[in-house]
């Protein structure tokens, strides 16, 4: 057992690590805030897959569409709606996760790159210290996106849905616990 008894999002079952087969595995054991793992190349994104880049939060939605604002109805009485030019229907939507689960800001990137960073970037976080001037990016390819990091200090981190297979040397987070492979 390995306890976090102080850490405030550390779950008191959180994590399982195993054996399996002679390779070491982690799988999160239904835990609140979840596992999340380094990437250390570009991972794919998936429907509904949460990401960490400095201390922002984000969930991926893939094929997600834009909503309608249900207090402006865009036709009445054969008159439309004053509003901004339609754009084409986004493919990927990135929700921002609050402390408590709350949404936060909700971008659609339009963009082949949509990078993500403390300045210069497409998404720009000021004031969190953990995240590198340009840390993180999504690369569209065809339907596909990508996340990548870009050589930051910090990491940008996956959280795992399923076992993950861990290697000498990767870096993963329970609730606050910023955790390094060590197979000897």
């Amino acid at each position: 057992f390995i306890l976090f008894p102080d850490d405030k999002h550390c779950s008191p079952k959180h994590a399982n690590f195993f054996y399996f087969g002679g390779k070491l595995f982690v799988e999160d054991q239904n835990s609140l805030n979840g596992v999340y793992v380094r990437i250390k190349s570009p991972v794919e994104l998936r429907n509904g897959m949460i990401f960490k880049v400095g201390e922002q939060l984000f969930r991926a939605d893939i094929g997600a569409s834009l909503e309608e604002i249900p207090e402006l109805p865009s036709v009445r009485e054969d008159v439309k709606l004053f509003a901004g030019a339609a754009i084409e229907e986004p493919r990927l939507r990135l929700c921002q996760i609050l402390e408590g689960g709350h949404s936060g800001m909700v971008v659609f990137p339009e963009k082949e790159t949509y990078t993500i960073g403390r300045e210069g970037c497409d998404l720009n976080f000021p004031d969190d210290t953990f995240i590198s001037g340009k840390h993180a990016r999504i690369t569209r390819s065809g339907d596909k996106y990508f996340l990548a990091d870009n050589g930051s200090k910090n990491g940008t981190f996956y959280r795992i849905d399923s076992e993950q297979e861990l290697l000498h040397g990767d870096y993963l987070f329970i609730g606050d616990q910023l955790l390094r492979v060590e197979i000897t």
